[in-house]
């Protein structure tokens, strides 16, 4: 769909609004059924493309007068659903002299040849409007578009020999949050200033992929997966900025400054990868097998979109009646939930690079947005100074749903750090705190009251079990074995995340001359760890691993370390007798997140080679404070 048109400006002597953004167009549905042989030999040349794109949301207008208010940005519009079957034989990169590339290609200068790309993307949001004024409101911003359901079912053969070319990608990703509009304030007496508030990230649904019926997958070259579901939902916008500055000769002088806050990253939908198929009589098995580094065999990702920042507070003053600033970050936006990451395969998957796992499953919760920064300056003549800074709070990590594996088939794995089956759910980590600096300056005789207050660091987000299901389950009846360094045949893991840091805290009293000063400083504290939930594996198959730091089977439930309380400082400065008192306290340290279940039943047997390499390990462990 196309984008939504920006909003006009507009400028006045009392009052103006900016205009709010337009509507952009949603994608609609998109179905490719494949029944032809494919061969492609160019650098980015896809066998099959199916995408639909959601419009952006147009920005709002940017406005000036006494008062003023941003215009609104608009929200993003869906993508559409995104199906595509391909019974055929798909090859890309066929015509490359001197055998596949290699190495790091951010350009694309030579790959971006996979199978097949299925996407469904929402638009993202509208930015609002930036506003400068007396007293002065940037503009909202609008949220991301949704992406829709996306289904590939496969039924032919796949092979690429160029980098980033995964053999099937398939996504659903949500539109990012648009940005909240600044807001700029220059007064006599006094100036107001808030920030737009961030738009929310989109929703990634659903995604599917289906390779069944004896199809072979095969990459060669690094960072091309054999199969990879994924759904991403859309962060969210950042907070707009605010900046205020006011003064006065003879009557007091206010500034006052609030910084957008961040909002709320997008939730995503499950990311399943299936490779069996209950009639299929026949007796070719599905094989899936990649050679390069970064390059798993069956990969499915839920990933909730991260919280957007907060926005910056910057507030000064001036006055020989009373000068006053305040200045307060905005607080970041909690992320993304993140829903279940599943695999089902009967399939022969066989991996050779670093890093290169066989099986990986990871559902991982949306990061939370940082607490924005606030700084607030006081300059008093012959007055008294009061100045308050308190920085933003950091936004809380979210939760992070199951990772399923059910494998039947034979596992091998050749790379360093290149499990058989990698299974993991990971909450979103907190957000930090914001840093606050406040600072007052005292000519000729006067007082001085200055504050500030670090942000306090946003909590992790729980790993979490679902309808009596853990939230790590793994069953194995297929043989495993690798043969690279730290390289286990089965890696589980439950894991809560960290809090967020707390914001530091700084504040200075200035005098030249007689005068009485009080400042205070508190650092911000840390959030708490999130809880880790019940780690299942259950083999009934022969496991083996040939290298160091290798074990046969490593299930783990780990809670999330609390976040560290900041330090805070409170200083005075004076070149003549003045009365000081200065006080800082640092901030408190979050508490860590549990431990939980691990249940392990392993009837096959584990044989390990190399050093440090035990057959089962099963651990519980709780976050540190």
């Amino acid at each position: 769909g196309g984008g939504g048109g920006s909003g006009g400006d507009a400028f006045g002597e009392y009052y103006a609004q900016g205009g709010s953004g337009a509507v952009g167009g949603a994608g609609g549905a998109v179905t490719v059924n494949n029944q032809a042989v494919l061969t492609l030999s160019g650098n980015d040349a896809m066998g099959i493309v199916a995408q639909s794109i959601g419009g952006t949301g147009g920005a709002g207008g940017m406005s000036g007068a006494a008062a003023t208010l941003g215009g609104k940005g608009v929200n993003g519009s869906t993508g559409g659903t995104v199906t595509v079957t391909n019974s055929a034989e798909i090859v890309t990169g066929r015509a490359v002299s001197g055998g596949p590339a290699s190495g790091p290609d951010p350009h694309c200068g030579t790959g971006c040849s996979g199978g097949i790309l299925a996407q469904s993307i929402g638009g993202g949001g509208g930015h609002g409007g930036t506003a400068f004024g007396i007293f002065s409101i940037g503009g909202a911003a609008a949220g991301g578009g949704d992406g829709e359901d996306v289904t590939v079912n496969n039924t032919g053969n796949v092979s690429t020999s160029f980098i980033n070319s995964t053999a099937i990608l398939a996504q659903s990703i949500g539109g990012g949050g648009g940005n909240g509009g600044g807001s700029g304030s220059l007064g006599v007496g006094g100036a107001f200033a808030i920030g737009g508030t961030g738009g929310k990230g989109g929703t990634g649904r659903t995604t599917v992929v289906n390779s069944t019926d004896g199809t072979a997958l095969q990459t060669v070259a690094d960072n091309s997966h054999g199969i990879h579901a994924q759904v991403i939902g859309g962060g969210g916008g950042n907070g707009g900025f605010a900046v205020s500055a006011a003064g006065g000769a003879d009557f007091p002088a206010l500034a006052l400054s609030i910084g957008g806050a961040g909002s709320n990253g997008g939730n995503a939908d499950s990311a399943k990868v299936n490779t069996i198929d209950a009639d299929y009589n026949g007796q070719t098995p599905n094989t899936i097998m990649t050679t390069g580094d970064a390059s798993n065999g069956l990969f499915a990702q839920s990933i909730g979109g991260g919280g957007g920042n907060g926005g910056t507070a910057i507030a000064l003053s001036g006055s020989n009646a009373g000068a006053l600033s305040f200045a307060v970050g905005g607080g970041g936006g909690t992320g993304g939930t993140s829903n279940d990451a599943h695999i089902s395969s009967d399939a022969n998957v066989t991996t050779a690079g670093d890093k290169s796992a066989a099986i990986a499953a990871q559902t991982i919760g949306g990061g939370g947005g940082n607490g924005g920064l606030s700084i607030a300056g006081s300059v008093d003549v012959d007055s008294a100074g009061i100045t308050f800074a308190i920085g933003g709070k950091g936004g809380s990590g979210n939760t992070a749903e199951r990772a399923i594996v059910s494998s039947s088939g034979t596992l091998d794995s050749s790379g360093d750090e290149a499990p058989g089956i990698l299974a993991q759910s990971i909450g979103g980590g907190g957000g930090r705190g914001g840093l606050a600096i406040g600072a007052t300056l005292s000519v000729s005789e006067g007082s001085a009251l200055t504050f500030s207050l670090g942000g306090s660091g946003g909590s992790g987000g729980n790993s979490m079990d679902v309808s009596g299901t853990a939230a790590v389950s793994v069953t194995s009846d297929g043989e495993v074995s690798t043969r690279g360094d730290r390289s286990q045949g089965i890696l589980a893991q439950s894991i809560g995340a960290g809090g967020g840091v707390g914001g530091m805290s700084i504040t200075a009293n200035i005098s030249t001359s007689q005068s009485t000063n009080l400042g205070g400083a508190i650092g911000g504290s840390g959030g708490a760890g999130g809880n880790a939930a019940t780690t299942s594996v259950i083999t009934s198959a022969a496991i083996s691993t040939d290298g160091t730091s290798s074990e046969g089977i490593l299930a783990q439930s780990v809670g999330g370390g609390g976040g560290s309380g900041r330090l805070s400082i409170s200083a005075a400065v004076t070149t003549s007798e003045t009365n000081n008192l200065a006080f800082s306290m640092g901030g408190s340290g979050g508490a860590g997140g549990s431990g939980g279940v691990v249940d392990v039943t392993s009837g096959g047997t584990v044989n390990t080679s190399g050093n440090q390499s035990a057959g089962v390990v099963a651990q519980s462990i709780g976050g540190g404070g």
